[in-house]
């Protein structure tokens, strides 16, 4: 099931959710939210006496009957959710090159509100646990990212695995791969996740990559097919059937991200879901880049 804005990133800005005289909800939603309501709520979604009807430009409008004090908190839950994470698709620098490898995609929150702005409070711990290898910072991400899987639980109906980026062997200290490992330890993760044997899969890279930092996004997705072309990730156990949810910490061009997920699809993964902690500002990477197959 694709769930994907159509712009390069989307955050919840327009809705209403109010009581009316007559004693129902009404919920007012941008198509694209609308979608993902109804497939996290399938249930109360059953209870809008209409459906969503179109009501103004992108706009839909639901009204809801005889909601439970739970579904209400449930409503104002999605959308305090959405309005802070992001929902990401492909950019220009990724168009023509990747389609439908990620079927969702959402960071928590950007790293910095706006330019020259201090970080975001999950851009801080973001830092914080990347570059100062605070534990505390490190256990509230994963606790975050509990959360994201929780959201996201109903987008696949296949046994869900969590998996992180590949990164070289010569990394001592992954992000990804420790947030894993604290969800892991989540008493709870186990009911999210629902497949047998090990939950969370492994990749390996059998060769050492080059610094992210130093190369295009371009030169990013070069190598990354050239990894895959020459069998250079091991996966630590079968993946066929299985939905795989996948996490990292920063997301800038996204070439890491869905290049690993072409991966797993092509290893007959059902489904690909990308969580990601944080969303840069830009969609280029440390360097400047046209976007791919443009001409100087």
């Amino acid at each position: 099931m694709t769930i994907r804005p159509l712009t390069s990133r989307r955050q919840l800005t327009a809705q209403r959710f109010s009581q009316n005289d007559g004693g129902d909800w009404e919920l007012e939603l941008p198509a694209y939210y609308v979608r993902l309501f109804e497939t996290t709520f399938p249930r109360i979604r059953s209870k809008a006496v209409e459906g969503f009807r179109i009501l103004r430009g992108e706009s839909q409008i639901a009204r809801l009957r005889e909601l439970t004090i739970r579904e209400i908190e449930l409503i104002q839950k999605f959308i305090t959710w959405y309005q802070r994470s992001i929902c990401i698709s492909t950019n220009k620098h990724l168009d023509g090159v990747f389609f439908d490898e990620l079927d969702f995609c959402l960071a928590l929150d950007k790293n910095y509100p706006e330019p020259g702005q201090e970080r975001t409070e999950i851009g801080e711990w973001e830092y914080q646990a990347k570059y100062k290898h605070d534990d505390a910072a490190a256990k509230k991400l994963a606790s975050e990212m509990v959360r994201a899987i929780r959201s996201v639980q109903s987008f696949a109906n296949a046994p869900r695995l969590l998996s992180y980026v590949p990164s070289s062997s010569s990394n001592k200290f992954y992000l990804p791969a420790e947030i894993a490992s604290l969800v892991l330890a989540d008493p709870s993760v186990a009911r999210l996740l629902t497949t047998e044997g090990e939950l969370l899969l492994v990749p390996t890279l059998t060769v050492d990559k080059q610094e992210a930092k130093s190369m295009k996004v371009s030169e990013k997705i070069v190598q990354w097919q050239n990894l895959i072309a020459e069998d250079r990730i091991r996966l630590s156990r079968d993946i066929r059937g299985h939905s795989v949810i996948v996490l990292d910490d920063l997301y800038q061009s996204g070439a890491t991200l869905w290049s690993y997920a072409k991966f797993l699809k092509s290893h007959h993964a059902v489904s690909v879901i990308g969580l990601v902690c944080v969303k840069s500002l830009r969609d280029s990477d440390n360097r400047s880049d046209a976007p791919v197959g443009s001409t100087p």
